[in-house]
């Protein structure tokens, strides 16, 4: 069982890395909406978290609808340096995630014991969609 200076650090370090997941995703967009948006949206009012389905208005169904369709086979990632994404349902820990010339998106690439990569599939990462992730290694 863990102590409670083992608890203390844990619940520590989940809130530096909430903290800087939620600097770089604040912007990512939901249905229409920025992560920010939803948060306020639900700490407005805390007891609507606790509705029933039955009770969620036509733009909640809606929204449950799209993330479920956007995410069927997907599975969400968070990187070593705070991005959050979507990929494939095969990605996992260790699977590298690249920008390569000439692709308009983000793949995931699994690197091969033998040698290689194998291409595991496409992501999306808020944050290096638009060429930012180029831009900061051409300048650091």
């Amino acid at each position: 069982m863990a102590s409670t200076s083992d608890s203390a650090r844990l619940e520590e370090e989940f809130t530096v890395a909430l903290g800087l997941w939620y600097s770089k995703n604040k912007s990512f967009e939901i249905h229409g909406r920025t992560i920010r948006d939803w948060f306020k949206a639900s700490t407005a009012n805390p007891a609507r978290l606790e509705r029933d389905m039955s009770e969620l208005t036509a733009q909640e169904l809606k929204f449950l609808e799209d993330i479920q369709l956007a995410t069927l086979f997907k599975r969400i990632l968070f990187t070593h340096s705070g991005y959050m994404g979507i990929a494939p349902h095969e990605a996992r820990k260790g699977d590298r995630i690249c920008l390569l010339l000439g692709c308009r998106v983000p793949v995931v690439l699994r690197e091969h014991k033998e040698g290689g990569y194998e291409l595991v599939g496409e992501v999306y990462v808020h944050g290096i969609m638009n060429g930012e992730a180029m831009i900061k290694e051409n300048h650091d």
